[in-house]
């Protein structure tokens, strides 16, 4: 883009955050946190409920996210703006667990896959908030991390020991294979542990973060993976990992408050935002490319991708635990985490929606009567002659 058109993309955008209102979604953990006493029906322990994981489908029609009591929260979205909220808790055969991963079916659109630190997969149908799927592998697996590839025929998943297993979605999630991400250290040496991993957007290859601060990419092969590259530009972990629209770009959010920027067909740092002032935990870019938001436990910034120039920032009264940031996909309206690990929802109003909740308030004014004065500064009713009533007034019996 030009530099005039991106001075103009960044002024409106800038106006549109301008204008953003908050609107908590009002789930389990909202009327909890909003319960500051204990009473006969219900209990306020005061102990935090942290998102551990969150997502929309592709779509924008689905809405899901984990917290650490082991619940799934699921809001359908409606274009009218409308939302049903689904408490997913238990479901028979299944034992409870803590959901610290998930991953939605790009092209079924309600298939969400979940993991727990098991050696267990779930996929959920959130269109009934039943067990579509369970994909048990062998005891020693624990699987924190997983991702579906563009076109959905393949789910990634991550064990915490360095092994990569791939599952084939189009043949009832047969295992194809399990592959080394990373080489096991010795007892003197510090874990390596993957932070985030996502696909490219031509679904063959994979780009992973670590704790090391070391970025990684590999080609997804028949039998297991091949490493193409490593480069390292972070003094800590890398935290979160994101493509640009394109697919040329890739963004790198680490633990020492940078934002690397990396082009990928020769993988060299092009940029860096370096005025964030907390370490950065999560990341998105919205659908155009042109905003992105960086989170952290306590605030959350949206600079303009190009000039890097910062467009939006929130700040939070209190530590968030587990920070989330994600834009309503084609949109600019977005959801983060605020004070109580409460969900909220930046957008600007609709201004027919506003027009509609203004009628009633005429409607009631119009009962009422005009209230307007007449030319002898007394109200028109008052101006009117009085009426008779039903019956005759008869003079008193003498």
């Amino acid at each position: 883009m030009r530099s005039t058109d991106l001075e103009e993309a960044s002024a409106n955008y800038s106006k549109f955050f301008a204008k953003c209102q908050k609107e908590e979604l009002q789930d389990e953990n909202w009327t909890r946190s909003g319960l500051k006493t204990s009473s006969r029906f219900t209990e306020y322990s005061g102990k935090k409920n942290p998102v551990i994981s969150l997502e929309f489908n592709q779509l924008g029609s689905y809405l899901a996210y984990s917290r650490s009591d082991e619940s799934l929260n699921i809001w359908k979205l409606k274009a009218d703006r409308s939302e049903t909220y689904t408490l997913v808790r238990d479901i028979p055969g299944l034992q409870k667990r803590q959901i610290c991963d998930m991953s939605w079916h790009p092209m079924t659109g309600f298939l969400l896959s979940t993991v727990g630190g098991t050696n267990c997969i779930i996929v959920y149908d959130v269109s009934t908030g039943a067990l579509a799927k369970r994909i048990d592998v062998e005891a020693n697996f624990r699987f924190y991390k997983c991702e579906y590839n563009p076109s959905g025929r393949w789910l990634a998943v991550f064990s915490e020991d360095g092994r990569f297993c791939l599952f084939d979605a189009d043949q009832n999630y047969e295992l194809l294979f399990t592959s080394q991400l990373y080489e096991q250290h010795s007892e003197n040496t510090p874990d390596l542990r993957a932070t985030s991993v996502i696909w490219s957007h031509s679904g063959d290859s994979i780009y992973a973060a670590f704790n090391s601060g070391e970025i990684r990419s590999f080609h997804v092969q028949d039998t297991g993976l091949r490493e193409i590259m490593r480069v390292s530009g972070h003094t800590g972990p890398v935290n979160c990992l994101k493509l640009d629209p394109a697919g040329s770009i890739l963004l790198a959010g680490g633990q020492d408050t940078t934002c690397s920027i990396w082009e990928l067909t020769s993988m060299c740092c092009t940029g860096v935002i370096n005025d964030f002032s907390d370490s950065i935990r999560d990341m998105d870019l919205c659908h155009n490319g042109l905003a992105l938001a960086l989170s952290s436990p306590t605030q959350c910034k949206i600079y303009a991708l190009d000039t890097r120039e910062s467009l939006y920032q929130l700040s939070f009264t209190s530590e968030i635990e587990s920070p989330k940031f994600r834009y309503f996909p084609g949109k600019m309206a977005f959801v983060t985490i605020t004070e109580n690990e409460n969900l909220a929802k930046y957008n600007v109003p609709d201004p027919v929606h506003i027009s509609n909740q203004r009628i009633p308030c005429e409607v009631e004014k119009r009962k009422r009567g005009e209230q307007k004065t007449g030319v002898l500064g007394v109200s028109r009713r008052e101006e009117e002659p009085a009426r008779r009533g039903r019956f005759s007034k008869r003079p008193p019996r003498r």
